[in-house]
């Protein structure tokens, strides 16, 4: 036969909301008075009676265990990095002499901004070979339509003809050559034919461009400096999107997989959410980690690259189990327990739990599908049965069944 713990909530007059602490307190001191002198037989279900108004009063929602699959969490550290997809070394075609910088660390620039101007002598002449290819080409064209004009007439002889031939396809070869290097200074094609307008102090004016719309994140270049073409003068990146490089032990790179979900808990207490893009097929040597990495919306410039993290890889549970919701769950001397309702009480019960997620929990033994637990502010149950057990020890000291 179940024993049961006589419990009285006090309503004051007519109000319609009762602070949770006030009821809460009412419930122990209920179960604490009925329990004063009396003794649990072992193995008895230990049962905190309440009615439905009760319940509604105190806030405590009941759910049913359902069959379900929780996600295992690996918690892993991490650091936040620029997409490197989205992420350009500028250097510059062409040596020369800085003569003006313009865009600055941190700044957001445009795709063909320009960044800084730099004086070139190697493009000045290279501009000066492709205008003089052109004037040769013209020149070589008139020459071989002369020629094969007359020597259509039979009035030029074969090898002058030979010869204008020759000269109008190695013009051609010259010509289109100085062409391409103009091109490799980054130099619009269709600009190419107004060089011979351009003033001569813009002649020899090499333009830096950002190749895509970003952030400087990195800039060494100064005014006067002498550069070549291996110096690297602006860092420029997309920070509309970021990286999460994962640090995975190898004793769970076997459960994390591609596809799989992630929380991204960051110092402030904020999360964002994400899945992994990559796992490395290779273990490092130095850290016996693999990488894993997962990638970021960044479009509010939230999260900063050199950031560390710590993340929840949500591994998927490969059999259907037993799940409650996560409150459910009270330690009650150090056991984990929850409270099943029945017969207009709650059932203080013992259970084994399995893995956990942000919101469910599962429970190995002690509980079925279907039945029903207490799933919000459940602590209200532990504290008047902790309080009437310490009621019942006291009890003890003095009395005998």
């Amino acid at each position: 036969m179940k024993k049961t713990m006589n419990i009285q909530i006090m309503i004051l007059g007519l109000t319609l909301s009762i602070s949770p602490w006030m009821v809460g307190s009412a419930l122990a001191e209920a179960a604490e008075d009925s329990h004063e002198g009396h003794a649990h037989a072992a193995g008895e279900a230990q049962l905190v009676p309440v009615t439905q108004e009760q319940v509604a009063r105190l806030g405590i929602k009941i759910s049913r265990a359902v069959k379900g699959v929780v996600r295992k969490e690996i918690r892993v550290p991490g650091e936040i990095k620029v997409n490197s997809d989205r992420m350009a070394h500028v250097v510059p075609q062409t040596p020369g002499v800085v003569i003006k910088v313009l865009a600055a660390l941190g700044q957001e620039v445009e795709k063909g901004q320009v960044l800084a101007l730099i004086s070139s002598r190697d493009l000045a002449e290279a501009k000066a070979q492709y205008l003089a290819s052109v004037e040769r080409l013209k020149l070589a064209e008139d020459t071989y339509k002369r020629e094969n004009e007359l020597h259509k007439k039979e009035i030029s002889s074969e090898e002058d003809y030979l010869v204008a031939k020759q000269a109008l396809a190695e013009s051609k070869i010259i010509e289109r050559s100085s062409r391409q290097k103009l091109l490799t200074y980054g130099l619009d094609p269709s600009k190419l034919t107004e060089l011979e307008k351009e003033p001569d102090d813009a002649f020899a004016l090499y333009q830096v461009v950002s190749p895509f719309e970003g952030t400087v994140i990195g800039k060494h270049i100064v005014l006067g400096e002498v550069i070549d073409e291996e110096s690297e003068v602006y860092v420029i990146a997309d920070l509309a999107t970021v990286w999460v490089d994962l640090a995975i032990s190898q004793n769970a790179i076997a459960s994390v997989q591609e596809g799989h979900a992630v929380t991204v808990h960051f110092t402030d207490g904020s999360e964002a959410e994400t899945k992994i893009g990559l796992v490395s097929p290779i273990v490092m040597s130095d850290t016996r980690t693999a990488l894993a990495r997962a990638t970021l919306d960044n479009t509010d410039g939230l999260f900063r690259p050199g950031t560390f993290v710590e993340a929840g890889v949500h591994v998927p549970a490969k059999e259907e189990s037993v799940v409650v919701p996560k409150a459910s769950l009270q330690l009650v001397n150090d056991r984990p327990c929850v409270f099943v309702w029945g017969d207009s009480a709650f059932e203080m019960r013992e259970v084994v739990t399995g893995v956990a997620d942000g919101l469910q929990i599962e429970i190995l033994k002690g509980l079925c599908a279907g039945e029903a637990v207490a799933s919000e502010n459940a602590f209200h149950l532990k504290a008047a049965y902790v309080k009437s057990m310490a009621g019942e020890v006291g009890a003890h000291q003095g009395h005998s069944h």
